[in-house]
């Protein structure tokens, strides 16, 4: 069994869709915002920790609605702990608004959830009051359990759900479909054992509880990045194993409830790829620009591949790509451009946290992360910001208060709209673990 790969190859993705809107923020947020808000300074503040002991990395985090206490409140579940490591079934609850506390810490899961790390977490997309969380392995078996989250009054109740379909591990969720009430949770590729990958999206339904299994991708992978806009979702980049990241550039287009899936290719006029070959990297919606750009399609957006691991190195550009698009279901030509170069402290594995929508400091944050060799943590928050240009980091980049990397964070859409970043460790498991952080930090 490949443990350490199966250890080190946290998705680069795998923190964004747990605190996600429904449809991707950036849609409304780089539409709506002022230059004065995209440019504003990135700042970190200390908060309540954890107890000593209820550490956790690798899981994954999500935002839900407390109806009573009118707010949302952040929920942060499996992973591991220590040097062994230990596997969680747990929780930690947090609510950010006056008195800001950790409601609940380190809770067994009331429900028969298997101890995981590397699972992923959605929002339904029908209703602020519901979150689910399902996948991850404990480093032998890969899981398929599925489990719904809820919070009233700061009483969390977990719910088993109808299995996925597949096992996953390394994989990422989303929305799927585009009327309301109707929506469906997405699960996109992954792994399903230490050396096996599923092309799969599978899609479920909370209204009935069942999934279905509408399409898949054309190259199985793990560890790649995805954006969601107007309806569609774009995969790019992704692994195979170890060491052989793909140039794999999809649209993934659902019609209203998501029953049906086309899935296309999306390269140059040539027929070649559009980006560098790549995994364990961010990928972010930047904005539309406009159509009719030289490659003939009537609307375009643009996204951007920052950073990540070629399989030797780490990839220093952040290229944009831009998509034009025709019909529906829509035919795709692109063609890219590159981005420049990323900032020094460019990572693999970074925690990214799509914040487009967040009114007082709208952008895309990547958090931490590690040099090619896993044995050193990049402690830098990096905001990029979005434009028709492509989009570019901003000049500060505060670091989080203690050295750690892998934390469990996510955008909470609340009234004082928020970024926090959950424990961590200090080092990733190529050289060895090290210190495990009680420390909760939030981003504005």
């Amino acid at each position: 069994m490949r443990s350490a790969d199966l250890l080190l190859a946290v998705a680069a993705l795998a923190y964004v869709d747990g605190c996600a809107t429904v449809d991707n923020p950036g849609e409304r947020g780089t539409e709506s915002t002022t230059a004065a808000a995209l440019n504003a300074t990135p700042g970190v503040t200390s908060t309540t920790a954890l107890s000593s002991g209820h550490e956790r990395t690798h899981g994954a985090a999500c935002a839900v609605f407390d109806p009573t206490k009118n707010h949302y409140v952040t929920i942060a579940a499996f992973g591991y702990r220590g040097t062994t490591p230990t596997y969680l079934k747990t929780y930690d609850a947090y609510d950010n608004n006056t008195p800001v506390t950790w409601f609940a810490s380190d809770v067994t899961i009331s429900v028969n959830a298997s101890a995981a790390a590397f699972v992923d977490a959605s929002p339904d997309p029908n209703d602020n009051t519901k979150c689910y969380f399902g996948g991850g392995n404990d480093n032998t078996t890969v899981f398929n359990q599925f489990w719904q989250v809820q919070v009233n009054n700061h009483v969390v109740t977990w719910t088993q759900k109808a299995n996925m379909p597949v096992n996953r591990s390394h994989f990422y969720f989303g929305q799927c479909g585009v009327t309301a009430n109707s929506m469906r949770i997405a699960a996109f590729s992954g792994e399903t054992t230490t050396t096996t990958r599923t092309a799969n999206i599978d899609t479920y339904n909370p209204a009935t509880n069942t999934w279905a299994s509408p399409a898949t991708i054309p190259e199985a992978v793990f560890d790649y990045g995805f954006s969601r806009v107007d309806g569609n979702t774009f995969a790019i980049g992704g692994g195979h194993g170890t060491s052989d990241p793909t140039a794999q550039f999809v649209a993934i287009t659902a019609n209203n409830d998501c029953s049906t899936i086309a899935v296309t290719a999306i390269k140059d006029g040539m027929n070649h790829t559009v980006i560098d070959a790549r995994k364990e990297n961010a990928v972010v919606f930047t904005g539309r620009t406009t159509a009719n750009s030289g490659i003939g399609g009537t609307k375009a957006v643009e996204f951007a591949a920052i950073s990540g691991w070629d399989g030797t190195n780490l990839v220093t550009t952040a290229d944009t790509v831009v998509v034009e698009f025709n019909g529906s279901p829509p035919s795709y030509r692109s063609n890219s451009r590159n981005g420049g170069t990323a900032p020094a402290s460019n990572v693999r594995f970074p925690t990214v946290v799509d914040a487009q929508a967040a009114p007082n400091n709208p952008g895309i944050f990547l958090i931490t992360g590690t040099n090619a060799a896993g044995t050193t943590v990049v402690n830098k928050v990096q905001k990029w910001i979005p434009s028709s240009g492509g989009g570019s980091f901003h000049a500060t980049t505060p670091s989080l208060n203690g050295a750690r990397t892998g934390v469990e964070a996510c955008y909470v859409p609340d009234s004082t709209d928020y970024i926090p970043a959950i424990s961590g460790q200090d080092r990733y498991p190529a050289s060895g673990f090290s210190t495990d952080f009680t420390q909760v930090d939030i981003i504005r």
